[in-house]
């Protein structure tokens, strides 16, 4: 994957970059992206906490969305620009990577939100370190 974050292969179709701001609205905290995300995997259906099934889905993918965003060099250089504040570009540039990386088996614009909520930086900031 290229290391320039104006490559295409980070960008989203107009239709996904609207649902994106939508989502980006709605999910205020951490805990709504999550409590949202285990809603999409069923867990009011089941009567289980939406908040703590997605949370645990989560977690238990995260080792996968780290390799897939935070190997890319180009994120590790805009979280290092002063100016990194902008959630809706983390979000999009997020969903755009692990679109082009195949990942599968949740919404990737809602785990991108998420991500965006708990800020790269501190999502990546192991692996950036390391």
């Amino acid at each position: 994957m290229s290391t320039d974050l104006n490559d295409k292969s980070y960008t989203l179709s107009d239709a996904q970059y609207t649902e994106l701001e939508d989502l980006l609205a709605e999910i205020t905290s951490v805990d709504t992206g999550f409590a949202l995300l285990g809603k999409e995997l069923g867990a009011s259906a089941t009567g289980e906490d939406p908040e703590k099934r997605g949370r645990v889905t989560f977690n238990r993918r995260l080792s996968e969305i780290r390799s897939k965003v935070c190997e890319i060099e180009a994120f590790k250089s805009y979280c290092g620009d002063a100016n990194y504040t902008d959630s809706t570009t983390v979000a999009a540039l997020v969903a755009g990577a692990l679109l082009e990386a195949n990942f599968a088996g949740m919404n990737v614009l809602l785990v991108s939100c998420i991500i965006a909520r708990i800020g790269l930086r501190n999502l990546c900031d192991k692996t950036w370190t390391a």
